[in-house]
């Protein structure tokens, strides 16, 4: 049987069919294949132009009249100016309970310089025993420390005040307290000779005591700005401690400003009960007022058994 005249139209036609998509494909794959080179060739383009743009602002500044080194060089200070102020929780604070840290963290705050505190595990309200302390540990290692110390026997008393007036979990006695394991004298001492034996080997470590911040609040405050690295003005320092003076300090806690701005921590106990207050009294030597003979005797001689380095506070009575 002869083929029809449709079929042999179909296979005459077929090649030139099948063509079509084929140059198509081609076409595709051409334009794909030039798409990495358009590409390099916008982005050379934008780099040009950016290089083009970095000269002229560079001619422009080297345009300056009072020349280009001079330019670089303020704007150099400036920058380090400006990075010396923006030190912020690059330094720790680290502090047993009671022996300062409130007073230096308002006057800090007040200069803008924002650190991280901590009791290292010391706290009261952990009622951890003394021999749980592990102060100084490897979590310090390689960091810049700010050790705040004050002398034990003022210490254990404000301690006592914090803890039966303020945290409401202690029910014994000032006597009781300083012997207790817990919350007592030899905690406290333990925990301040750890840091001052082992602080200076975790990283870049500077101690203060309370008596010095005392002193010469201005001078010890100024030592620790320059420790961390910080620029502040000697008209700033002196702002921050006529702020964080003990007289306005106290009336800031009755009004209810500090608990404001640092929470129910720096509120005090009861509003008419002096005692109760976070800032509470901050003499040097106060615990005279509150031991008796027997109390003070013992402290002693924790402090001279333990070999506690008393002239630090100023003080070689123990």
């Amino acid at each position: 049987m002869a083929p029809s005249l449709s079929s042999i139209l179909s296979r005459l036609l077929s090649p030139f069919r099948s063509s079509k998509p084929k140059r198509r494909d081609r076409r595709a794959g051409a334009e794909k294949a030039a798409q990495p080179r358009k590409n390099a060739a916008a982005r050379a383009e934008r780099l040009a132009k950016a290089a083009e743009r970095e000269a002229k602002q560079q001619a422009r500044r080297g345009a300056k009249a009072d020349g280009g080194h001079r330019s670089d060089e303020r704007a150099a200070k400036q920058a380090a100016k400006a990075a010396a102020r923006r030190v912020g929780r690059t330094f720790n604070v680290v502090s047993f309970p009671k022996s300062g840290r409130t007073w230096l963290r308002v006057m800090l705050d007040g200069l803008k310089l924002d650190a991280k505190y901590t009791h290292d595990g010391s706290g009261h309200s952990k009622t951890g025993h003394v021999e749980e302390l592990q102060p100084a540990s490897e979590a310090f290692a390689g960091k810049t420390i700010v050790f705040l110390y004050r002398d034990p026997r003022d210490t254990v008393v404000s301690g006592y005040f914090q803890t039966a007036k303020r945290l409401g979990g202690y029910d014994g006695t000032i006597s009781d307290f300083i012997r207790d394991p817990r919350h007592g004298i030899e905690k406290i001492v333990r925990f301040n000779m750890e840091w001052l034996a082992r602080g200076a080997d975790l990283g870049k470590f500077h101690a203060v005591t309370y008596e010095d911040l005392k002193a010469d609040t201005a001078g010890a405050l100024s030592t620790i700005i320059g420790f961390v690295g910080a620029e502040r003005g000697s008209e700033e320092i002196a702002a921050a401690v006529d702020e964080a003076s003990f007289e306005k300090m106290q009336a800031r806690e009755r009004s209810g400003e500090l608990a404001q701005q640092y929470g129910r921590i720096l509120a005090p106990g009861k509003a008419d009960d002096p005692q109760s207050y976070k800032v509470r009294e901050g003499i040097v030597g106060g615990f005279r007022k509150h031991l008796g003979a027997d109390d003070i005797a013992f402290c002693d001689d924790v402090l001279n058994r333990l070999g506690y380095p008393l002239e630090a506070h100023g003080s070689r009575e123990a």
